[in-house]
């Protein structure tokens, strides 16, 4: 019998700030992620703010993009290989007339400086 357990655990560190009737943020370190700031008073907890610009976006946004995405690369994948072929194609139609090209215009050119 395998026993699984889930668990949810996050370190907290305390950043000390400065005393002051406006209370600015403290400078946190590169290494960490604010998930919410915590104003403590004399009693206890004065307020909770959540970091916004630290949260995931939701599983299930991520999940309508993603299926989003499959549905056009479905669609656009034939045609981008439609194109590539066509290229080839072309490239190799276009072998040889270049340097034929590049042969008339020699011969103009040095017929036309007679």
């Amino acid at each position: 019998m395998l026993v699984v357990e889930r668990r949810r655990a996050a370190k907290l560190d305390l950043v000390p700030g400065q005393e002051s009737a406006t209370l600015p943020r403290p400078v946190v370190d590169q290494s960490l992620i604010v998930i919410a700031w915590v104003t403590l008073n004399t009693t206890g907890i004065e307020a909770i703010a959540m970091e916004g610009a630290n949260a995931l976006p939701s599983v299930t946004r991520n999940d309508k993009r993603i299926r989003s995405l499959e549905v056009w690369r479905d669609q656009i994948e034939p045609r981008i290989n439609t194109i590539a072929s066509d290229i080839t194609a072309l490239k190799k139609g276009m072998a040889g007339k270049g340097l034929a090209m590049m042969a008339v215009f020699a011969r103009w050119s040095t017929t036309s400086a007679i």
